[in-house]
């Protein structure tokens, strides 16, 4: 989805609501707004529409962390009873 702005994506929930989920008036809508017919397919319109229902927004959903953090007790630490110091506290 990262392909249209947001206003696109706006556009096509606004029409998706008017035309109660139809997707061929939206790309009608679609082609009477930007005089072209290269429109988004009906599985995309679909998505999307089902996402802002779900979830009230047309952005992206953000990336998750790659990696999670995690503390790690040394074998050292561990014989004098004490826990690694950690520098992002």
């Amino acid at each position: 989805m990262n392909k249209y702005s947001t206003d696109v994506r706006v556009f096509i929930v606004l029409q998706m609501a008017s035309c109660d989920e139809n997707v061929k008036a939206v790309q009608r809508a679609w082609q009477e707004k930007f005089h072209n017919k290269n429109w988004t397919n009906k599985r995309t319109m679909t998505r999307l529409y089902a996402k802002f229902k779900r979830t009230g927004s047309v952005e992206d959903d953000k990336k998750a962390m790659a990696t999670a953090t995690a503390t790690v007790v040394t074998d050292g630490a561990k014989q004098f009873g004490q826990l690694p110091i950690r520098p992002d506290l």
